[in-house]
């Protein structure tokens, strides 16, 4: 029973930890566009790493997440509700691999461009970086429900 309380306190911490990294980085650097120069670049490497961050939160989350499922029993007594928040999580772990990191990528290269001369092709990638964040928000808190209402 221990092993198991251990193991979803770091469960709950690692999901935390995954819900707030990427909180605010998109407005930081739509803050710092209006001064442009260096603070644009810190900014947007402070959100590629703050990503790649929550990226292995993600990892962590799910890795714990699926010790938590096996110290209970396995799938084959896992509620429906958990396989579905488990499927939640994975598409989210897929999101953050396929479109948040490489967008957050892309805004970094667009700062370095944009340092020399005035680069319009960051502001189209700040609002798809928000749109992935808050759509792997929603993600995060419907999995959260579905976890506590099973």
């Amino acid at each position: 029973m221990l092993t198991f309380s251990l193991v979803k306190i770091f469960h709950i911490l690692a999901a935390t930890l995954w819900f707030a990294y990427p909180l605010g980085q998109g407005r930081g650097v739509k803050l710092a566009m209006a001064e442009s120069g260096t603070r644009l670049q810190v900014a947007c490497k402070e959100l590629l790493r703050r990503t790649k961050l929550s990226m292995a939160a993600g990892v962590m989350t799910g890795v714990s997440g699926a010790a938590l499922i096996q110290l209970q029993g396995g799938l084959a007594n896992a509620a429906p509700q958990l396989l579905f928040a488990v499927g939640v999580v994975l598409f989210m772990l897929g999101m953050t691999i396929w479109v948040v990191i490489p967008l957050a990528m892309d805004m970094e290269k667009c700062s370095k461009k944009a340092m020399e001369t005035e680069d319009p092709a960051l502001q189209p990638l700040i609002k798809k970086y928000h749109s992935a964040t808050g759509l792997l928000h929603l993600g995060w808190l419907v999995a959260l429900a579905l976890m506590i209402l099973r």
